[in-house]
């Protein structure tokens, strides 16, 4: 499997709960207007604290190790892995303000899910290692576009922004400082990664009641997973 594709997920989010998609803007194509060209939106100050775990049972971080390909060499040996999610809150979906939407001819979009948990692709990070005695203190941050995925089928961006309620055109920056204190003797190895939160929607001919297509999809950047390893030197 391609490193970039695969993805790991949390279990800190509320259920999934569907929202019913609700059109109200039924204007002629004349009067259309196109949403804003993509800019970035930084997204920081909606990020909170979501997820936090400490581990440092022995067969728990065994796994890890197993699970992560983690090397340890000579008498190293990892002590600690802390986990920290910090995201937005759940987004509700429908019709966003932006203004007039274009009118779909043939396409409708139904049965709208804001999906969780939150997830992350395992090969977009930023990573440091640190070594104690010391400390680190950085920033994170990532700018990345919306994912999308409609199966091929030339609904339009407005359109599905509408449906979603965000403007899938954007690019979304989120960021979170991190700092740490490192004791003499041990290893600080932090990777972080931007999170993503998926929003599924299912498309159908308007004409005909038939569905186009099943489970399209939007990933919008929603916040940061900071991971931290603790090693012994």
């Amino acid at each position: 499997m391609n490193t970039q594709k695969k993805k790991r997920q949390f279990k800190y989010s509320k259920a999934v709960k569907a929202i019913a998609v609700m059109f109200v803007v039924l204007f002629s194509l004349s009067s259309a207007v196109a949403v804003a060209q993509a800019k970035s939106v930084d997204v920081d100050t909606d990020i909170q604290l979501a997820y936090h775990e400490v581990i440092t049972d022995e067969d728990e971080l065994n796994r890890i190790v197993q699970e992560e390909g983690i090397i340890l060499s000579g008498t190293k040996r990892l002590e600690k892995v802390e986990k920290i999610v910090y995201a937005s809150k759940e987004e509700d979906t429908g019709a966003m303000n932006i203004g007039v939407v274009p009118y779909a001819i043939l396409y409708e979009i139904k049965n709208v899910v804001v999906n969780s948990p939150d997830f992350y692709y395992t090969s977009d990070y930023e990573h440091d290692i640190t070594h104690g005695g010391g400390s680190v203190s950085k920033t994170y941050s990532f700018t990345r576009a919306v994912k999308t995925n409609f199966g091929g089928v030339s609904i339009g961006n407005s359109t599905v922004s509408s449906a979603v309620g965000y403007d899938i055109t954007n690019k979304y920056t989120v960021s979170k400082h991190f700092s740490a204190t490192i004791a003499e003797g041990k290893v600080l190895d932090v990777k972080a990664y931007p999170l993503y939160r998926r929003t599924t929607f299912d498309i159908y001919n308007k004409w005909n009641n038939t569905l186009v297509k099943q489970g399209a999809y939007t990933d919008k950047p929603v916040g940061v997973y900071i991971a931290q390893y603790t090693y012994s030197a």
